[in-house]
């Protein structure tokens, strides 16, 4: 037997040919199932994509909690209500941010990095609520 807390695992062949693991407590596990539990694995494009989504969510986070700083009406919010005030209005599509034009660019040139200004709406239900 083990101490408490650690599993022991001992390996029978089940009818079935299939290896069950006993597992303290009495929990079965076939080999099978523990192919299912395993972690899938991620290819390196997706890995990528994930990478640059993840540092867009951010960088949209940031240029919105920037902006709101400057705003009285948000001046002495909370970081918990940046869930319900930022976050959630991003993940929705709710969140609108615009960049400056490059001063002397070419025609239609965005400066990223410069926030000009941004966005947040609700949407109501159709049932006459409006917001």
């Amino acid at each position: 037997m083990s101490s408490k807390g650690k599993s022991t695992s001992r390996g029978k062949a089940n009818g079935s040919g299939k290896t069950v693991n006993a597992v303290e407590g009495g929990a079965l596990q076939t080999e099978s199932s523990k192919a299912v539990d395993a972690k899938p694995e991620i290819s390196p494009e997706m890995r990528e994509k994930l990478s640059q989504l993840r540092e867009r969510v951010q960088v949209s986070v940031g240029q919105a909690v920037l902006a709101m700083m400057n705003l009285p009406r948000y001046k002495g919010q909370s970081l918990a209500d940046l869930n319900h005030l930022v976050i959630e209005p991003l993940l929705r599509d709710r969140l609108a941010i615009a960049s400056a034009k490059k001063r002397g660019g070419e025609d239609g040139e965005i400066d990223a990095s410069t926030t000009a200004g941004i966005a947040i709406w609700a949407s109501g239900k159709k049932s006459g609520c409006s917001i």
